[in-house]
């Protein structure tokens, strides 16, 4: 039933995009399906308030099998780099990659 559910939001394209994943180490990956959500998050700096912006990216495990800092997804001409080691989520099916937007 999950695996339905993964399907249907990767594959939708309101939800989605295809993008292509470069790692550090190893050969690229094209048209890999991921979910990406853009925010903001507050945060303190030397007592300032700051906000600053957040990037989500998700790939499903089964199509990016271990992505890692350093690597980058491609979509509509826009570039984003993992700054974090990337987690899982609670059915280990998809990877959630903290990224920020490469100029």
């Amino acid at each position: 039933m999950e695996a339905a559910l993964f399907d249907a939001v990767f594959n939708d394209p309101f939800c989605s995009s295809s993008a292509d994943f470069t790692p550090v180490i190893g050969d690229p990956v094209t048209g890999v399906r991921i979910v990406k959500s853009i925010g903001d998050q507050e945060t303190s700096v030397f007592i300032q308030s700051a906000v600053i912006s957040d990037i989500m990216v998700e790939v499903r495990a089964s199509e990016v099998a271990a992505p890692a800092k350093g690597d980058r997804f491609t979509t509509d001409s826009v570039t984003f780099e993992i700054n974090a080691k990337p987690t899982r989520d609670m059915t280990r099916g998809v990877w959630r990659c903290g990224c920020f937007e490469v100029a």
